[in-house]
């Protein structure tokens, strides 16, 4: 980011891994999301931000020599591929002070993101649960790796949102017991 004249960014790690419930995924990929904040634009007014696909090519440029397999450039993301299964995926964001942060999407512009606020919200809610609850994440994300290709199942995230809304903590040794999707 230097060489093209901008402050350096922040980082701040988010989604599965922050929220500990990370699962040794079947196909062996391995994923950590980092998210890039971009210091230089956030006293500046959301009309003269660069565009998402500006700082997406930002990303791409500064992250193309660091590693032998050429980053891949995704609408809400620029993936950064280590080694074989070993990748890291870099949203980006800008958030301004007193504000909750925009991603930059390439397809839907500066959109509306709230990576650090979820992951606190879903630590707070294994705080006042129990454990149990990132244990029973853990089980469905595995669940729909399983699955996965042979039907269109929701997100891990929404995996995630879905348990902590409807765990039950009257059962600590019955997972089975635990989420109560009609009681």
């Amino acid at each position: 980011m230097e060489e093209l004249g901008l402050a350096e960014p922040k980082f701040y790690g988010q989604g599965f891994y922050m929220m500990n419930t990370t699962v040794t995924p079947i196909d062996g990929e391995y994923e950590i999301d980092d998210g890039i904040y971009l210091e230089h634009l956030k006293d500046t007014d959301e009309k003269d931000w660069a565009t998402p696909v500006t700082v997406h090519n930002w990303i791409v440029k500064a992250m193309k020599e660091h590693t032998t397999t050429d980053p891949v450039d995704k609408n809400t993301c620029v993936r950064v591929i280590y080694k074989a299964n070993y990748h890291v995926d870099l949203p980006i964001y800008v958030k301004k002070t007193d504000a909750h942060p925009k991603l930059a999407h390439k397809t839907k512009g500066w959109i509306d993101s709230y990576p650090k606020e979820l992951t606190k919200w879903f630590n707070d809610e294994v705080k006042e649960k129990g454990n149990q609850l990132k244990r029973l994440v853990r089980f469905l994300k595995a669940w729909k790796d399983n699955k996965e290709g042979v039907v269109k199942l929701p997100s891990g995230m929404f995996l995630t949102i879905l348990a902590a809304n409807h765990f039950v903590a009257y059962y600590p040794d019955e997972d089975d017991a635990a989420l109560a999707f009609d009681r």
